[in-house]
């Protein structure tokens, strides 16, 4: 009986000892991620001449990333987001419709040993998008963005095994639009709100 206990406890210190090293420094991190952002409240725009409120939407995508660990727990890393923006005008009822790509450098911090590690994480990058207007009364028209976006916020990874995680993400993002050309104006548009995304990572 003693030695079952015994080989119990040595299984449980060992198992515990690999936990401890999920995130530990020089280790590479690859991921993956899906999500859906609600966007509550209005989307914003700014000029030069004027600036409002303008509707409310909703955003999709697909995260791909990567990272080193530059110390225990800490990654810094690339996030690449695809993601269709879909928003429509209060007012008039005029959709707008935005399909980018983001190229975003990004830091994760994670928490406590064990199986499961919260996290905080926040981005900052640029990108361009493919525009499209469709006004609830005209034909529609087609340009190209650039953008800017940030986000910062925090999750919980689930360690399945020692070197693979599912991930809940929950973060406030903004993305700013602005036309490359033909934009005297500097006309631009403000989307921000919090989002939510569900992911997968592997490390190495």
């Amino acid at each position: 009986m003693r030695t079952v206990k015994l080989l119990c406890i040595v299984c449980l210190l060992c198992y515990s000892s690999t936990l401890v090293g999920q995130t530990d420094r020089g280790k590479i991190m690859i991921s993956g991620q899906s999500n859906m952002s609600f966007l509550f409240g209005t989307q914003k725009y700014k000029s030069k001449s004027a600036d409002g409120t303008y509707g409310s939407g909703a955003q999709i995508g697909l995260t791909l990333g990567g990272g080193y660990f530059v110390i225990n727990n800490l990654v810094i890393g690339l996030q690449i987001p695809l993601t269709y923006m879909h928003t429509k005008e209060d007012a008039t009822k005029d959709k707008e419709s935005t399909t980018s790509i983001i190229f975003e450098p990004s830091v994760r911090y994670y928490f406590l040993k064990g199986k499961f590690k919260p996290f905080v994480h926040g981005g900052v990058g640029y990108g361009t998008a493919k525009y499209k207007y469709d006004p609830s009364d005209g034909s529609s028209s087609t340009d190209n963005y650039s953008q800017f976006v940030w986000e910062i916020g925090g999750g919980g990874a689930f360690f399945v095994t020692n070197n693979v995680s599912l991930d809940l993400l929950l973060a406030y993002t903004s993305n700013t639009t602005k036309a490359k050309k033909d934009n005297p104006d500097d006309y631009r548009t403000i989307t921000s709100g919090i989002g939510g995304g569900i992911g997968l990572t592997i490390l190495f």
